[in-house]
């Protein structure tokens, strides 16, 4: 019987921060996608129990995260302290994150080999793409089909590490779910039958669960774009409805000398120092005072863009 979480857990509103948390250290130390849906399944039932301190729940997440990692790989190869603080950027300590280990450890019950959606969905993932939804046997083809299937897998499970309320769902339906949504997204059939027989599971359990999640990713996909459109003046979700026409420390007057130098253009010679070592200025270039103009590209340089556009293209088929 699968443990219930309460969602009104009064330290609800960290999870997401942590839960990106471990994302980003299991990326740096390369741990796979299970490790980290068992980790936040330890997290969420430990978090569930206990009131924790704010500057605390970092090394929770942690601690969770290295018992996930012990008895998903090798114990060998599982990350030691100093891996994980250098990692994390948290200083741990020793004794104290043993006994964090312990105390989720013994919350659980020592059953850190439970199932997550992971482990419903790695059963299930021949089936992304079968070969009966081929429609040509070109090897180049089906590996690039199957790969893309795999990927949409692995993107859908680690969507449902973002909202709590999919813990209260067995874990079969949710990655029963999330092949579901890779081959819709595929344009394959999303639960044909053969598939309803094997996991046992029908088209009506999994297609409630199936549309949240294919909402949660059209909502993460158009966040993902604006924040890709804001990068310049067009959104006006961070940039002011009227971007001043000049910096707010340097405004720029008709006697602007023109031979001042690039440390004098800044504050001081330390902040000279450190936009040059980032690379933001560079040292023989005068800071402009004219107006951006747009460049017209010519016919030969929209035709030399057109070959190299195709050359990619094909040297990624091959």
């Amino acid at each position: 019987m699968k443990p219930t979480i309460q969602l009104q857990s009064p330290q609800l509103e960290f999870r997401g921060a942590l839960v990106q948390q471990l994302r980003e250290v299991s990326k740096k130390l390369g741990l796979s996608i299970a490790t980290i849906h068992s980790a936040v399944a330890h997290l969420d039932l430990f978090m569930d129990a206990h009131r924790l301190r704010s500057d605390r729940l970092t090394h929770v997440a942690l601690a969770c995260l290295s018992l996930a990692a012990k008895s998903d790989v090798k114990f060998s190869l599982a990350p030691t302290l100093k891996t994980l603080s250098k990692a994390s950027g948290v200083q741990l300590c020793g004794n104290t994150f043993r006994q964090l280990e312990w105390m989720v450890g013994q919350h659980v019950r020592w059953r850190l080999l439970a199932p997550t959606p992971v482990t419903f969905a790695s059963l299930l993932a021949q089936y992304v793409v079968t070969d009966s939804d081929l429609t040509t046997r070109h090897p180049k083809f089906v590996r690039r089909f199957r790969r893309d299937g795999i990927k949409l897998l692995e993107a859908y499970l680690d969507l449902t590490l973002s909202d709590v309320r999919l813990k209260v769902v067995d874990s079969v339906e949710v990655g029963c779910a999330c092949v579901s949504c890779a081959r819709a997204e595929l344009g394959l059939s999303a639960w044909p039958d053969y598939l309803a027989d094997v996991a046992g599971k029908t088209n009506e359990t999994i297609a409630p669960i199936a549309r949240l999640l294919h909402r949660m990713m059209q909502i993460k996909s158009r966040e993902t774009t604006e924040c890709e459109v804001d990068q310049g003046y067009s959104s006006a979700r961070t940039t002011p409805n009227i971007t001043p026409s000049t910096s707010p420390q340097y405004h720029i007057t008709s006697n602007y000398p023109q031979n001042i130098s690039n440390i004098s253009y800044y504050q001081n010679q330390t902040d000279y120092r450190l936009y040059r070592a980032s690379r933001l200025i560079e040292a023989s270039v005068e800071p402009s005072t004219s107006m951006a103009v747009k460049r017209i590209r010519d016919q030969s340089e929209l035709e030399l863009d057109r070959k190299r556009y195709r050359v990619a293209i094909s040297q990624a088929v091959q």
